[in-house]
């Protein structure tokens, strides 16, 4: 199974860099304008048999309005259809950087089987990841499924970082959500960055405060978190600032879905693994 995927993706990979190319050979793409040219010969059209294609194009001038062009397969819309069929579907979204000499952002959309093998569904380059861009992608992703299999995208789950906006953008597109989750990899990467720091933690004590966060990750019932939070409220008295923000922040704010005990079986709880796809 991991060949084949690894082979699928080779192959994915590789269309895009013959688009790439063909860009190229025709004098690139040096202006929004000659963005709207390759989006005119390369979008997504039903009756088209091109594997990859463009769904759609943000073409605003990078700094006041966003650039983006959304890119996607019909194997890649397969993996989605596969995963709407099992009744609990579920997106995740992650930008990366450093992908192109401009210093856009990469947005990645994926799915998930019940293996957990995650499948990309659609690349987006674009000037900001922003509200608007990361709303722009995801209407653009149900706007390809619907015209390819007929149907409406209905997502029960989504996973992404604690971005306010990426929260709002996600209401906006799926409105009927059962639970967007924060993923634990970037609630925790946000404490050893800045979160500690920020709020007078001691070095000496960070560690242990990220290994109690562990701990709270897996916990299996509410209760169980509730009444270990306390614990570590009256453990940690000297950083109260602290414990206040984290609570805001991560307890009863939106971006309070990071624990087993939020999700139904075979739903991950990361989506760091995108960047690297």
């Amino acid at each position: 199974m991991m060949c084949l995927l690894k082979m699928r993706r080779q192959t994915l990979l590789q269309s895009l860099r013959n688009l790439k190319s063909a860009a190229n050979s025709k004098g690139g793409i040096l202006c929004v304008n000659d963005l709207r040219k390759f989006y005119q010969q390369n979008k997504l059209e039903k009756k088209s048999s091109n594997e990859v294609f463009v769904i759609d194009g943000l073409f605003g001038d990078g700094t006041e309005s966003p650039i983006a062009l959304v890119f996607s397969s019909r194997t890649c819309m397969k993996y989605l259809d596969q995963t709407v069929s099992t009744g609990a579907p579920l997106l995740a979204l992650d930008g990366t950087f450093k992908l192109n000499s401009l210093g856009y952002p990469l947005l990645i959309v994926t799915t998930q089987d019940s293996l957990h093998q995650v499948f990309p569904i659609a690349f987006a380059p674009c000037s900001s990841e922003c509200e608007e861009t990361v709303t722009f992608v995801l209407t653009s992703v149900v706007k390809a499924y619907k015209l390819l299999y007929n149907k409406a995208l209905n997502v029960k789950f989504f996973i992404s970082d604690c971005a306010l906006y990426m929260f709002s953008s996600v209401r906006k597109v799926f409105p009927a959500l059962k639970a967007h989750i924060s993923c634990y990899f970037h609630v925790k990467q946000s404490q050893k960055k800045r979160g500690m720091s920020d709020r007078g933690v001691h070095k000496d004590d960070r560690k242990a405060i990220l290994s109690h966060l562990d701990v709270m990750h897996q916990m299996v019932t509410k209760e169980h978190f509730i009444k270990y939070w306390q614990l570590f409220k009256k453990e940690y008295l000297i950083y109260d600032d602290y414990c206040k923000y984290f609570e805001d922040a991560c307890i009863n704010s939106d971006c309070n879905l990071w624990h087993f005990f939020d999700l139904d079986a075979n739903v991950f709880l990361a989506n760091n693994c995108l960047s690297t796809l």
